[in-house]
């Protein structure tokens, strides 16, 4: 009898909790507490939550969306590891795309050119690409164009020694790379593994030591890194891919080991129970993440099993001295193949005369704007969207972030992690793997406009209360009713229905005119700022009917300020006091903006995304990061091409 009465009591509870409002958060992880440090559970772990655990099942998979850079980067990556694959499938759905495709970036193009050759194909379009895209989109199409021409031993529109000495001449003062002003952890790491193979001669190598340096410093105590200031996945598996692309052991380099934390273990920091990878630590699978922790744990494996490294597809030894020889003019009939032009040595047996028999095989890494974007690489901050692969801190500036990130088309991580805080996130900014970001509300906040007014406001914490006391009163006289009631009885209801009440009591919950209300210009500073939210470049290319038809979310509004105020602070206070959708995520202590107005990263392509500027420059930290000052202008704006657009 007590257990049927304990069972009803319990029913009962369920039941008023429901009533009043109050429900379980849908979203609860399992974290698992440790992760095996073995490098092929990882990677079986990724193929497993990709295809059932089977290489050849993901080749077979991914044949026919071939041409999109997460597809082009997972079949590079399982070239590279252990298992024999038949990529026929896959190089017909890449034939079929590429005459079709239109208008393809530069790194676009380079990524397709080492895809077909990982794969064993020496299709004509590897030809157009080294005569075609080799420094026509910035750092990242001079360090992807090297990484082109070695991963074949080709020979390109530029020589070496003119691909190696613009890579240099771009270097900043601090030792990175970036893709903007400032360096970048994703773009930097990428170049080091551009220019891993010259490391011999002594301007390389002053170069790339300055750059490890600068690395070294930005490694976060986890182990991990970020980009335009959120730590991100893509980020932090650019830099993995450089050591292991430089021989450079990260489970022994003390430069790399910060706190006990080695850089493989801050990639593992974003790895799920279900084999994938997230954006930003303890966020949702991600697709850019996961491609980008893969070829980074596959380059890293080659590495420990003394395998040649990730992008070297051919066994000999290419030489910087190669680059001073004549070499013959680009083919300009594009339709015919030109061998002796395009190819100065076929693959070895090993590495690509027989598909079935090739372990090398390369991939390339896309990233996390938020600044990232994403991952990584995530283009808010990234963009902040890593690109959070920019990882520019496009306000998002991910990728998860201009994939952080972040790059995807930095790739890789150009992820970029958008700023947005996340990306913050791009990923690595010419990213263009900042593949379609899961764009699920996830329990992060995201606010909604309302139309209820003023007058129409209540206390709903009063209401919920009574509710429950509603409730208790009728248990009560049922039990007394059915003469069930006795001390104990009556012990458990109070206390039970005491603590429900007390909770439902102290809960802040507010009416949409009262979230929105509570507007930052009520702040009795006399600084102020100025604000706008505009998405002008979005017009045309997306068709989300949330994009005004001029393009202007919110026209120059100035807001007071307090000490300590930061872009983000005023983003939140301007989209409540407007009633704008805001969307972000936040992760230890940045923040990163994946959408406004409901127009979100990736919208309008894999290089799109939030990022912001202040006073007419874009910062290269997050949007939470960002202190303002008196009399700074913020603009929030939209981005089809990692900033470039601008």
């Amino acid at each position: 009898m007590k257990n049927n009465f304990a069972s009803r009591i319990i029913s009962i509870m369920l039941l008023a909790v429901m009533l009043a409002g109050i429900f379980i958060p849908a979203n609860f992880y399992i974290t698992a507490e440790a992760v095996a440090n073995d490098t092929e559970s990882v990677i079986d772990g990724i193929l497993k939550w990709k295809q059932n655990g089977s290489a050849q099942n993901l080749a077979d998979e991914i044949s026919d969306s071939m041409g999109s850079s997460i597809s082009d980067w997972y079949a590079i990556s399982i070239s590279r590891y252990k298992y024999n694959i038949d990529f026929s499938n896959c190089v017909k759905s890449l034939d079929k795309y590429i005459n079709s495709a239109e208008n393809l970036r530069a790194t676009d193009m380079q990524r397709i050119a080492i895809a077909y050759t990982a794969m064993g194909s020496k299709s004509d379009y590897i030809k157009t690409a080294l005569n075609s895209s080799i420094g026509k989109l910035g750092i990242m199409s001079y360090a992807y164009g090297l990484i082109m021409l070695d991963c074949g031993a080709y020979y390109g529109s530029m020589t070496r020694d003119e691909i190696i000495n613009k890579i240099l001449s771009m270097q900043f003062s601090d030792g990175g790379w970036g893709l903007m002003q400032n360096s970048d952890v994703d773009v930097t790491a990428m170049t080091i593994q551009a220019l891993a193979r010259y490391y011999k001669h002594s301007d390389v190598k002053t170069a790339i030591d300055k750059a490890l340096d600068y690395l070294s410093k930005r490694q976060q105590t986890d182990g991990d890194f970020k980009s335009y200031g959120t730590p991100n996945a893509e980020s932090t598996a650019q830099v993995l891919l450089a050591l292991s692309t430089m021989k450079i052991n990260c489970n022994t380099d003390s430069r790399f080991i910060k706190n006990g934390n080695t850089v493989y273990d801050g990639l593992l920091k974003y790895h799920n129970s279900d084999g994938s990878f997230s954006h930003t630590y303890g966020g949702n699978s991600n697709q850019l993440a996961t491609v980008q922790a893969l070829y980074a744990t596959i380059s890293l494996w080659r590495f420990e099993k003394g395998k040649t490294a990730f992008f070297e597809f051919v066994s000999n030894n290419i030489q910087r001295e190669i680059s001073t020889k004549p070499e013959p003019k680009p083919n300009k009939d594009n339709s015919k193949p030109n061998n002796s032009s395009s190819i100065s040595s076929k693959p070895d047996s090993s590495s690509s005369s027989n598909n079935s028999n090739r372990n090398d095989t390369s991939s390339y890494s896309q990233a996390s704007q938020t600044s990232k974007p994403s991952q990584s690489s995530r283009i808010n901050s990234n963009i902040s969207s890593k690109i959070e692969g920019s990882k520019t801190e496009l306000s998002t500036n991910s990728k998860q972030n201009v994939e952080n990130s972040t790059v995807s088309e930095t790739e890789s991580s150009e992820t970029t992690t958008l700023e947005s805080s996340k990306t913050e996130s791009i990923e690595n900014s010419d990213i263009e793997e900042i593949s379609e970001y899961n764009k699920e509300s996830s329990n992060l906040s995201k606010i909604e406009s309302s139309d209820i007014t003023e007058t129409q406001a209540v206390n709903y914490n009063l209401i919920i209360a009574l509710c429950l006391l509603g409730i208790f009163v009728l248990i009560f006289v049922v039990l007394i009713i059915r003469k069930k009631l006795n001390k104990t009885n009556i012990i458990v209801l109070v206390a039970l229905f005491a603590v429900l009440i007390s909770i439902s009591l102290t809960i802040k919950i507010e009416t949409p005119n009262q979230y929105y209300n509570e507007a930052s210009d009520n702040k009795q500073n006399t600084k102020t700022v100025t604000i706008s939210i505009s998405c002008k470049n979005a017009i045309g290319k997306t068709d989300n009917k949330k994009i005004p038809e001029n393009g202007i979310i919110l026209d120059d509004t100035e807001f007071s300020i307090s000490e300590g105020d930061t872009v983000f602070d005023v983003l939140v206070s301007a989209t409540k006091k407007n009633k704008i959708q805001i969307d972000y995520d936040s992760s230890n202590e940045t923040v990163y903006v994946k959408g406004i107005n409901g127009l979100y990263e990736f919208d309008c392509g894999e290089l799109s995304g939030w990022m912001y500027k202040v006073n007419g420059e874009t910062p290269n930290v997050g949007c939470s990061g960002y202190k303002l000052k008196d009399g700074d202008v913020i603009e929030w704006v939209y981005t089809a091409n990692i900033g470039k657009d601008l």
